[in-house]
């Protein structure tokens, strides 16, 4: 009985190592490279695709990312998500506070902008695509 106790605690250790190698990787990306399809395996991104999609829609992202999931793909996307949520409802408040005018249409061309993120992000989600959205790992939040 022992044995299979040992094997399962260097199964758990070896899958640990792999998680931290991957995270640890994704952290030290390339700023050029864009695609991380590498990082997750097939299986990981078939079963994540529509719960990867729900993090790209407004409100809805706080689901995936609250859900205590092992599927990285789900992770990545979910990530990516919140940061949208979190620009999103700070765009939302600034246009509020300033409304109409110059400074009112700027926060709604910054709107735009994160509705086609939004719908880029769905788009690669859903596709099984994992790649970084442009500009949005330079003012994220949750890393």
């Amino acid at each position: 009985m022992r044995e299979d106790d040992n094997k399962k605690d260097e199964k758990y250790d070896a899958n640990y190592n792999f998680h931290n190698d991957i995270n640890d990787e994704l952290l030290r990306y390339n700023k050029s490279e864009t695609n991380f399809n590498k990082f997750f395996t097939q299986k990981e991104i078939n079963e994540g695709r529509l719960f990867s999609a729900i993090s790209y829609l407004c409100l809805f992202a706080i689901i995936p990312y609250l859900n205590d999931t092992t599927n990285r793909y789900i992770k990545f996307h979910a990530k990516q998500g919140m940061n949208l949520l979190i620009l999103e409802m700070i765009v939302i408040v600034g246009h509020i506070f300033f409304g109409f005018g110059f400074i009112g249409g700027l926060f709604s061309l910054m709107e735009f902008i994160l509705f086609a993120y939004s719908v880029v992000g769905f788009i690669f989600a859903i596709t099984g695509n994992s790649k970084k959205l442009p500009y949005l790992d330079v003012i994220s939040v949750i890393r």
